[in-house]
């Protein structure tokens, strides 16, 4: 999908008339899922990639979170519609990742001797507008369902191993 892929994330090329994620997006609300979030390509370098944009910033807070690989997240997804199960899911990679372990993997993985400061959610609000909303969601019902995502730092892990490479292209 080079080198259309190098300015668009692939998810957004046109099939037809609508980018490629309308489609599943489209599947998920006709078998009545209706909170959807869209996770962007995680290794992938670009603007809108999380790596990409802690790697940018000076101050890095250290607060649990959860997160979704997309390439698991769309499998997930994709097995729940077959199944036709419908309700909430949190499709995340199980358990929580703070922004300063993915960034301490980023440094040992993806750029040694990159430099960052940890700063308070406090100290944070001082220049920013927004608050964050930091949260660790249950992957249980997923799992009970019978679908398993990574771990959340195995899944950090290997993503910033194939951002490196991506980086180098």
């Amino acid at each position: 999908m080079r080198p259309m892929t190098l300015v668009t994330n692939k998810h957004l090329l046109p099939v037809y008339d609508r980018p490629m994620v309308y489609y599943p997006i489209q599947t998920l609300k006709e078998a009545g899922i209706t909170d959807i979030m869209i996770v962007t390509g995680p290794d992938e370098p670009g603007a809108r990639n999380l790596i990409t944009k802690l790697a940018a910033y000076p101050n890095i807070i250290n607060v649990p979170n959860s997160i979704s690989n997309t390439d698991e997240f769309i499998t997930a997804t994709l097995k729940l519609m077959e199944k036709r199960r419908t309700g909430i899911y949190n499709v995340t990679n199980p358990g929580a990742v703070t922004q300063k372990e993915i960034i301490d993997a980023y440094c040992e993985l993806v750029e040694p001797g990159h430099n960052y400061k940890i700063i308070s959610l406090d100290e944070l609000y001082t220049f920013t507008k927004a608050k964050r909303s930091n949260c660790v969601l249950s992957s249980k019902k997923l799992e009970a369902e019978g679908i398993r995502l990574r771990p959340v730092m195995q899944s950090v892990r290997e993503t910033l191993a194939e951002y490196a490479k991506n980086l180098k292209k």
